[in-house]
């Protein structure tokens, strides 16, 4: 969790490391998958004006990955090919607080190119948040989390993996599939 205090309030958001290649995806939110760092999110709101923080404010929430790849490029390129390659590799997935303020101080400078947003010019775009937004994310992150504990709790315990596509879907790494 990485905080800002700025104005008496205290901005946060979670980043999760992550050694494989894993996306924020509002689809999976949706449908009750990738909720593990909303979750955590909204449950530090819970804090308010019991720590020492009377205004808390979630700001996001980051893949950041975790890796040493490789970059290929040609003998033609040049170190502007090589940092942009290295960049694509070391960019954040996410979603963040549509503040400026907030954006400026995750990413001072031009460390703005690892957030997962495109600027141009004076234009922002990516997968930003207002404050309403994440109130209505925290909303249905509260259904979901409420509905998958009803159905455990009312012995609903069927086989009903999720499927993206081919190469996302439940049963890939389930040691249980053979008996499913």
């Amino acid at each position: 969790v990485d905080m800002w205090e700025h104005d008496g309030k205290v901005y946060y958001r979670v980043v999760d490391y992550k050694t494989g290649h894993t996306t924020f995806n509002y689809s999976g939110v949706y449908y009750g998958l990738g909720l593990q760092m909303l979750i955590y999110l909204f449950a530090l709101k819970e804090f308010e004006g019991r720590l020492d923080y009377t205004q808390m404010s979630p700001s996001g929430v980051l893949y950041f990955p975790a890796r040493c790849k490789s970059v290929s490029i040609s003998s033609k390129d040049d170190e502007t090919a090589l940092k942009k390659g290295r960049d694509s590799e070391e960019k954040y997935s996410g979603l963040i607080l549509d503040d400026s303020e907030v954006i400026q101080a995750m990413a001072p400078g031009d460390a703005i190119r690892y957030l997962p947003l495109v600027v141009k010019g004076n234009s922002v775009k990516g997968y930003l948040a207002s404050t309403e937004d994440f109130e209505l994310l925290k909303d249905h992150v509260k259904e979901q989390v409420s509905g998958l504990a009803d159905s455990i709790y009312s012995g609903k315990l069927e086989p009903n993996p999720y499927y993206l596509d081919s190469g996302h879907y439940g049963c890939a790494w389930c040691p249980y599939k053979a008996i499913c």
